[in-house]
């Protein structure tokens, strides 16, 4: 659909309209580098002579790997120019990742910069199916040209008919697929962006805009263009740095910056360290951090502008100026439509809750070499977001007050799967110009227990397994007091990331041996690790419970795998930092930690200790300004692919009389000299989850890297171990759970003996008793978890949750197997995978002999 203002009009067109309106006023500035309107247009036009040089021309496509940079931005224009389509593509994907984009693409050329050329210089000579090779900045590697040849003796090109929803750009989604979905928008969303923003904030040709986002990103390329169609600059920052970035606002006279909430944190500490009221700034926008908020309101006469969209909207949908009411997304912007809707399409009435659909301008054309997923996304004229939200008569559209799920770029539910059960029936009439309250990716509900859980059926009746077995039906009670509103938000966040991002490449990442490196940034900027720790550190400030729905929404992926490698990362290896690192050493790391971009992992075990703590023989010698370390360990998850790994060694000064003294943890960086991997262990289950051996000789680590206290280790070692207890729990019943809800669907649809199997008295009764035993569990192991909360001493009754879970999960792994018969042998069932992961549960952590060692010296104390 071509919007209002720019029929017939391109983004070329804009680019054209600038150097005739605003001339020798500066469009783009790096440094001390000022390129003019007039100027930036002349650039954009020789550059299409390049390109037209090379053969390339209308729906061809160009790649683009790198970081920011002027001739970036010609780009873009020039592809404007000619009709080709830019395809920028996300720098921290891996090499695989980006290989596989670009097959995908099939573009006439690639263009890299010095800091990505690694990434692609090492593909085989049969990969390179590329025709032109160009490089950002001189010199350029072996086999690639400087990109400025192209501004060379190019010939004057002709001018091309590029109508309005023609396509203008590939932009990839923040989806973790094996590749990324590539969002393709048209002159006319961008332009109708453009007009959206200037209309709504307020841009005009005095703004200046700090452009620092990579412009691979929607909102960098949507606000760079907005602010020159305004007739405004955009100041280019290649790669972020708070202090340089400051310099930059107060020399330019910067007046709107759009970034992530720990990035502009970051930004307001640089500002203060260097005395700096940053006073030409007028508008910020980005994702709702109240005390980033409040921060910046104290410090700036700036306006915060929030608001809900995704790459598939072009930018925002809804936008709003955040003053007292954090976590308001705003109204729908005029352009748009915006409604929500249940499972059946159906719309919600006010105040409930529903999936985000978008129709209008804004929406982009499909996904790129993606029919099918393009026509279950855009169903029946609607953008089908996969977010959900809810408006109301007078409150703002509001995130979780606690910002946990921080990404906005949700996904749709994936081909042949609904999405989870929202609220039906009721009209959603004329609400454009209401407030919508929304919570990126999710909904909010409470979850009633999986083994409930029918499809059908209105809001408020679940399917449900009654005493005798039968299925039944039942009224659905009110939320779980151990849940608010917030929890089950960000629930439905994580429920429809693990849906639609996770589950399709359970059996690729368990075939492979390992989970894609890169889904722990794209985890990150959902807010989904370090969601406890402080928002200074990039953090979400949410509680334990938060945690709780974390693990148990990442077990319903079917990936034990990704379930423990992101339970190691979040409650067993970086909390030894958050409770007892330094202060420099929690801002020098946790940011890193929380974005994922450091991934963690815990080495206590060793050879031959086991679950034996005390009997730890890595030693550390203290030499002068270091601690030397030697020694093994083993049975370390994430430990093949981890950058991070704190580590459990004895110091011993003088005579030891007690078993566990002198133990005391480190934080190792992976490159630290004398550390080595050794071989991955290959495992009866968790196959996806890296598990390896690690070593240490001679291994010399900062003093300042000792957490803690020297000598104490062994007692944070059991801190931590408790939280480990209880996420185990949690992920003993949710896989129970999940593993139930799949075999009742499986019994219900066999057919044996004249009849399914969900007829049978037997087979009914087993799944009663199933269901109860998972529903004990799910209390014993509440119940511990809210005692632990509490601050009570929960040794004994976190071990209780625990053995009970780990014996719990066995049956339930034998009885589902049993149920599905000669099926449940099989690899190509998820209940075969959960079977062999469920047996770790018991030996992991503390095996269950351990759990009753404790339990008895509490119980005879």
């Amino acid at each position: 659909m071509t919007a209002v203002g720019v029929h017939g009009f391109t983004v070329y067109d804009m680019i054209a309209r600038g150097a005739s309106v605003y001339g020798d006023a500066p469009a783009v500035i790096q440094g001390e580098r000022q390129v003019s309107f007039r100027d930036f247009r002349r650039r954009v036009d020789t550059l299409a002579g390049g390109l037209l040089r090379l053969g390339i021309g209308q729906g061809d496509r160009i790649c683009v790997l790198a970081q920011n940079d002027p001739a970036y931005l010609e780009l873009y224009g020039a592809c404007a120019r000619q009709g080709i389509i830019a395809y920028p593509i996300n720098w921290r994907l891996t090499a695989q990742e980006v290989e596989r984009v670009v097959e995908r693409a099939a573009p006439r050329m690639m263009v890299v910069d010095a800091s990505t050329l690694p990434v692609v210089a090492g593909w085989p000579e049969r990969k390179r199916a590329v025709a032109h090779w160009y490089q950002f900045g001189e010199p350029a590697g072996p086999g690639f040209t400087p990109f400025a040849a192209l501004y060379t003796d190019a010939p004057e090109p002709a001018a091309v008919d590029v109508a309005p929803d023609a396509p203008f750009a590939v932009i990839s989604t923040a989806a973790v697929d094996v590749v990324p979905r590539g969002a393709v928008l048209t002159h006319a969303n961008v332009l109708t962006a453009n007009l959206t923003l200037m209309a709504c904030i307020g841009v005009t040709a005095a703004d200046r805009y700090l452009l620092a986002l990579p412009l691979f990103h929607v909102t960098a390329l949507g606000n760079a263009l907005a602010h020159m169609h305004a007739g405004g600059a955009s100041v280019l920052v290649s790669r972020f740095d708070a202090e340089e970035a400051v310099r930059l606002i107060d020399r330019h006279r910067v007046t709107h910056v759009s970034d992530f909430p720990p990035v502009l944190s970051s930004l307001l500490d640089a500002a203060e360290k260097l005395g700096s009221g940053l006073p030409s700034l007028r508008h910020v926008s980005g994702l709702d951090a109240p005390p980033t908020i409040q921060r910046l309101h104290e410090r700036t006469q700036a306006r915060f502008w929030t608001g809900f969209g995704q790459s598939e909207t072009s930018g925002f949908v809804t936008l709003q100026r955040v003053v007292d009411k954090p976590g308001a997304a705003g109204k729908p912007v005029p352009p748009c439509q915006v409604r929500l809707v249940d499972d059946y399409d159906r719309e919600v009435p006010v105040g409930t809750l529903g999936e985000i659909v978008v129709r209008g301008p804004l929406v982009f054309q499909g996904y790129f070499g993606q029919p099918d997923v393009t026509a279950h996304t855009l169903r029946n004229g609607w953008h089908h977001t996969g977010d959900v939200g809810r408006f109301e008569r007078s409150v703002r559209l509001r995130h979780p007050r606690r910002q946990v799920g921080r990404g906005h770029q949700g996904r749709g539910p994936a081909p042949g799967r609904r999405p989870v059960h929202r609220p039906a029936g009721g009209g959603l009439r004329g609400l454009e110009d209401r407030p919508l309250q929304a919570t990126p990716r999710g909904r909010i509900r409470r979850r009633p227990p999986a083994h409930r859980g029918g499809r059908g059926g209105p809001r408020g009746r679940q399917d449900h397994v009654g005493p005798d077995g039968v299925a039944a039906t039942r009224v659905e009670d009110e939320p779980m007091r151990i849940f608010n509103e917030q929890h089950e938000m960000f629930r439905q966040t994580l429920r429809s990331f693990v849906e639609k991002d996770v589950m399709p490449h359970v059996e690729e990442w368990e075939a492979a041996g390992r989970i894609p490196k890169s889904i722990w940034p794209r985890m990150g900027a959902l807010g989904l690790l370090g969601v406890e720790y402080d928002e200074k550190y990039g953090g979400a400030g949410a509680d334990i419970q938060t945690t709780m729905v974390l693990c148990e929404e990442m077990v319903r992926s079917r990936s034990g795998s990704l379930a423990m490698a992101v339970g190691v990362h979040t409650d067993m290896a970086s909390p030894h930092l958050y409770w007892t690192g330094s202060e420099a050493l929690k801002e020098k790391y946790l940011p890193a930690i929380c974005r994922g971009e450091k991934l963690c992992a815990i080495a206590v075990t060793e050879p031959g200790g086991g679950s034996d703590v005390a009997a730890i023989r890595t030693r550390a010698v203290r030499e002068g300004d270091h601690y030397v370390l030697n020694g093994s360990k083993m049975f370390i998850t994430n430990g093949a692919l981890a950058d991070l790994y704190f580590v459990a060694a004895r110091v011993e000064r003088g005579e030891v009389l007690r078993r566990h003294e002198g133990i005391s943890m480190f934080l190792v960086e992976r490159e630290t000299p004398g550390f080595a991997v050794g071989r991955t262990l290959d495992k009866m289950g968790m196959r996806a989850s890296d598990t390896a051996e690690l070593a240490f000789q001679d291994m010399r680590v900062p003093a300042e890297n000792l957490l803690g206290r020297e000598g104490v280790g062994f007692y944070e070692v059991m801190r931590v171990f408790q939280r480990e207890r209880l996420v185990a729990g949690l992920h003993a019943v949710a896989m129970s759970s999940r593993a139930l809800e799949d075999t009742l669907a499986y019994v219900r649809e066999r057919q044996a003996f004249g009849g399914p199997l969900s007829d049978k008295q037997v087979v009914r009764h087993k799944l009663a008793d199933l269901a109860t035993r998972i529903e004990a569990g799910r209390a014993l192991t509440y119940a511990a978890l809210l005692r632990y909360q509490a601050g009570e001493e929960a040794v004994s009754e976190i071990s209780m949750a625990k053995l009970f879970t780990a014996e719990m999960v066995q049956k339930v792994a034998y009885e589902c197997v049993q149920l599905h018969g000669g099926y449940g042998y099989m690899r190509e069932y998820a209940i075969e995978r959960f079977a062999r992961d469920a047996r770790l549960l018991s030996i992991g952590g503390g095996t269950s002999e351990i759990m009753k060692e404790i339990i008895a010296k509490a119980l005879l104390a």
